[in-house]
């Protein structure tokens, strides 16, 4: 069972990419680039293909938990389904590599003329949403224990 699961997701995580290849654009990732700027609006999708991201952290950023993103890793994700979402901290590359930015128009229009890819697309985006409020939830759990043991 487990491994249908895993097999099923790999096809499908297959898809995100041949669709992002297709009606996406690669963006070259360079140790030491800015790929996106504290504060900025985010209302496209950023699918890392390789290469690897890091905040670059700052004493008044408060962001909590593990934001290294790595190949299969997406940002943006929350912005393109609300309409924008404003990044919290820089994100800077550490490792050379590409990652595909599909921006909100190209998703429209993908979604309203291919069904499978409307499909595709949206559980993705459904999965990575998920994923990132279960580690938010985890984390304010944690703090919330920390506060209650001081």
């Amino acid at each position: 069972m487990a491994s249908e699961l895993n097999n099923s997701l790999n096809v499908e995580m297959e898809e995100v990419v041949v669709l992002l290849r297709r009606h996406g654009v690669t963006v070259a990732l360079e140790p030491g680039d800015l790929v996106v700027a504290k504060g900025k609006r985010l209302s496209s999708l950023f699918f890392i293909e390789s290469g690897c991201l890091e905040p670059a952290w700052s004493t008044q950023d408060v962001v909590a938990g593990n934001w290294r993103l790595g190949p299969g890793a997406c940002l943006g994700d929350m912005g393109l389904l609300a309409g924008a979402s404003v990044a919290p901290v820089d994100l800077v590359c550490i490792e050379p590599g590409a990652m595909y930015e599909l921006s909100a128009e190209a998703f429209a229009a993908v979604v309203a003329r291919e069904d499978r890819a409307a499909m595709v697309l949206y559980r993705y985006l459904a999965r990575s949403c998920a994923g990132r409020l279960a580690a938010l939830q985890d984390e304010f759990t944690r703090l919330r224990m920390l506060l209650v043991i001081r």
